[in-house]
């Protein structure tokens, strides 16, 4: 049975989280109000902490642990407002109308229909009392040639993004404020006047990054292959044709072309069918491990960091770290300090629906598939090993349900059979794609391996659209609100905790629930005529959709 207490990074992970989501809501509080509040937490903590060292037993647990507790809580309010862009005197969303600016390019150029894509980071604005230094990030629209580290200067205004916003439409300039990103725009006025390396290591795997992709352009055989390809091995899935986005998205699969936690494991796992760290000495165990981190964390760079592969690159690395220990770490810590460590690094990325995604279907994983394969297991290999792989699509769905409900507003009935081809498939393509990306330098065989992964993503491609041809192949206009979001959640763990300690209480509840959930369908049919299209009444989870809206990516 699973025991909350047995995982203290778990409890100080929620609080901490909970802090951030609060922040929303604190107005504007003055930032010293925050700093004084997380010293007057830890200040407490310190005080009931040493009383416990001092006094035989633990007399004090219950408010030690409240203290701990608060200390999480009130960490997550300084972060946020630490970070909160709207409190910083000297960035571009404060300042005043801008004539000109100068920035410093961070990727390539991103081919679009009629014009190139970049980010940039600003150094300088001039306003009306002349040049000042000032920060942000800028997303650009031009016809010239950029590479990382050009320092340009655009004689044009700054301009905020723009977009369209309705209760089913892709709301851009919300998308990119949680990324603390304001404006979008096409640049006329544009001249490179420098060249810097003020992030060196960004800048050297987003030129390897540009290097695999030529490798790719040059040796895949057809269009729709590379693009499979880019987006699988690399993480640049935004030029993916509409077409191909819609087959996976409504085949279920779209989890296997956003790079995530699946390609990490993967890569980890494939090294473990040769090698088994405890079998190894300490010292060939500790340079085994070390180079599979390393491994690990340059692909994560060069696959752009997006929130899953975060994720799973520092939780990887934890295990690692314990299996140089010759320990077993506890995989639910692992999960937690992963999420805490890069929530500390940007707060913001509680708001990122890739994030959410990630860690909902991950914990959906580590919950439910064991239960399954408890329940019923085929005595028949072959038998055994597909109900594997469909009690973990079976089990990450009861996880992300409700928010890609609430998100996307669709759900793919055929998403079991998919996975039966996704997972093997996602495996089959990274154990030939990685080594045709480190081999690409020789041309003997990069032609032979592309040919292979060609052929592979062409079947692969193929079975998606097949999926997607099915009839009923997906629900659509799928709406839920918060209430229903937090319900359904409460009602999953509530059935987890009936299954590991059935108990009336736990049964009544469950029932209670339910019929609260009835009875607040019913309010949604008399108010609106039509249930699940009324606003969300749960205030923080419409804030949490507002600021993470995405239906273009899962980065």
């Amino acid at each position: 049975m699973l025991h909350f207490g047995d995982y203290p990074f778990v409890r100080y992970t929620v609080f901490f989280t909970l802090g951030i989501l609060c922040y929303a809501g604190m107005g504007e509080l003055e930032i010293y109000w925050l700093y004084g509040g997380f010293l007057f937490c830890f200040a407490g903590y310190y005080f009931l902490l040493s009383q416990s060292l001092f006094q035989k037993g633990f007399s004090q647990k219950l408010p030690l642990s409240i203290a701990a507790y608060a200390v999480c809580f009130s960490f997550g309010l300084v972060l946020s407002g630490k970070q909160d862009v709207l409190r910083n005197p000297i960035h571009i969303v404060n300042s005043e109308e801008v004539k000109a600016w100068i920035g410093v390019a961070q990727d390539r150029d991103e081919p679009k229909p009629k014009s190139n894509r970049n980010l940039v980071n600003i150094l300088e604005v001039e306003i009306a009392e002349g040049w000042v230094k000032s920060e942000g990030r800028v997303i650009i629209y031009h016809k010239d040639s950029l590479n990382p580290g050009d320092v340009i200067l655009v004689g044009q205004p700054l301009q905020r993004a723009t977009g369209f916003a309705n209760s089913e439409g892709f709301d851009y300039p919300k998308f990119l404020a949680r990324q603390q990103i304001f404006h979008s725009m096409f640049v006329s006025d544009l001249k490179v006047i420098d060249k810097v390396s003020n992030n060196p290591l960004r800048f050297f795997f987003e030129d390897w990054r540009g290097y695999y992709a030529e490798q790719i352009e040059l040796y895949l055989p057809s269009e729709s292959s590379r693009q499979i390809a880019k987006a699988l091995l690399l993480g640049q899935k935004r030029n993916l044709d509409k077409e191909i986005t819609e087959a996976f998205s409504t085949a279920g699969a779209m989890h296997v072309l956003a790079v995530s936690g699946l390609h990490v494991g993967i890569i980890y796992g494939f090294f473990f069918l040769f090698f088994k760290p405890n079998d190894l000495p300490t010292f060939k165990r500790f340079l085994f491990l070390s180079g599979l981190i390393i491994l690990i964390w340059g692909y994560a760079f060069v696959t752009g960091l997006s929130p899953s592969v975060l994720r799973s690159a520092t939780m990887f690395t934890l295990m690692a770290l314990a299996q140089m220990q010759s320990r077993s770490p506890s995989v639910f810590n692992a999960v937690a300090i992963s999420a805490m460590l890069i929530l500390v690094f940007d707060p913001n990325m509680v708001y990122n629906v890739g994030f959410q995604l990630s860690y909902a279907a991950l914990l959906g994983i580590l919950l439910f598939q064991p239960l399954m394969v408890k329940l019923w297991l085929p005595k028949n290999r072959v038998l055994g090993y597909f109900w594997v792989i469909t009690s973990v699509g079976i089990a990450a769905q009861l996880g992300t349900f409700p928010i890609s409900g609430y998100y996307f507003q669709q759900f793919p009935v055929y998403f079991m059979f998919s996975n039966l081809v996704a997972i093997p498939g996602a495996f089959f393509i990274m154990a030939i794609g990685i080594p045709f990306l480190l081999l690409s330098g020789w041309t003997f065989a990069a032609i032979w391996l592309g040919k292979g992964l060609g052929l592979l993503i062409g079947g692969f491609n193929a079975a998606m659209f097949f999926i997607q041809d099915l009839p009923y192949s997906k629900i659509a206009n799928i709406g839920m609100d918060g209430f229903e979001i937090f319900g359904y959640y409460v009602l999953v763990s509530l059935m987890l905790l009936l299954f590991h300690a059935p108990n009336r209480k736990v049964l009544i509840g469950i029932m209670l629930l339910v019929f609260l959930g009835g009875v607040h369908n019913w309010v949604k049919v008399i108010g609106s005529g039509k249930p699940g299209l009324i606003k969300p009444l749960d205030k923080s989870v419409s804030l949490l959709k507002d600021k993470s809206l995405d239906k273009l990516t899962l980065d």
